[in-house]
This record gives structure tokens, C-alpha cells and sequence, in this order.
């Protein structure tokens, strides 16, 4: 009876544990600001709206510190712009035009939570 009950508090510290660091890491809110950073200020100025943003998988990494988010995401421009992907490459927005967009951004886990790099850095 004892070993019972020791694996049945076993396997509900090891879910909490799991479900713990799950919650931790950057989800759609984070991703969907670091995709808003990155248009600065196309959004704020409504050129660039941003219609859907999922975070579509995760990979923490082996040391905890760092995350790697893959996601997508739907823009709609008011005006012709265009938006930063990376470091290298730019996509053209037409003005009333939907734009889907694919990427991956990497987080790093700062005293204040997940802090997302630039694009391509």
C-alpha cells in the first residue's frame, strides 16, 4: 500500500512539474508582441493590422534558457508597406491585401520573464 500511494505522488509531482514548466514558456500573447515589435510602428499607425497569430511548436532548451518558438500569422494592410522578416529578407504588403507570414522567433528567459530577440539575430 505504501509503494502505491509513494508512485501515485511520484507521477502527480512529476505532472505538476511538467505542467509547471509548460505554463512558463512563451505562448501566443508573447509571440503576438514580439511579431508587433517587430512591425514597430505599422501597427500603431494602422498601416499593418494584425488579424491571427498562433504559436504552432515550441522547443525549450537543454540549459532552460532559451526558447524557440515556431509560429504563423495573418497581417492585412491599409497601405502599401513593407515588413521586415529577418535580417535579410523584407516582404512587400499590398495595400488591402491579406499576408500570411510563417517564421520562428527565439526567446531568451530574462528575471522578467521571456524576452524575445530580433528577427534572424
Amino acid at each position: 500500500m505504501k509503494r502505491k500511494s509513494f508512485i501515485l505522488s511520484l507521477a502527480a509531482f512529476a505532472c505538476l512539474f511538467v505542467f509547471a514548466c509548460a505554463a512558463q514558456a512563451p505562448g501566443d500573447t508573447e509571440g503576438r508582441k514580439a511579431l508587433q515589435t517587430q512591425l514597430g510602428g505599422r501597427v500603431e499607425n494602422g498601416a499593418v493590422k494584425i488579424i491571427s497569430f498562433k504559436k504552432t511548436n515550441g522547443q525549450l532548451s537543454a540549459g532552460g534558457t532559451e526558447y524557440k518558438m515556431d509560429w504563423e500569422a495573418e497581417v492585412e494592410c491599409a497601405q502599401t508597406v513593407v515588413i521586415p522578416l529577418n535580417a535579410l529578407f523584407t516582404e512587400t504588403c499590398r495595400a488591402g491585401a491579406k499576408l500570411p507570414l510563417k517564421s520562428i522567433y527565439y526567446f531568451d528567459k530574462t528575471e522578467n520573464g521571456w524576452i524575445a530577440r530580433r528577427p534572424g539575430y
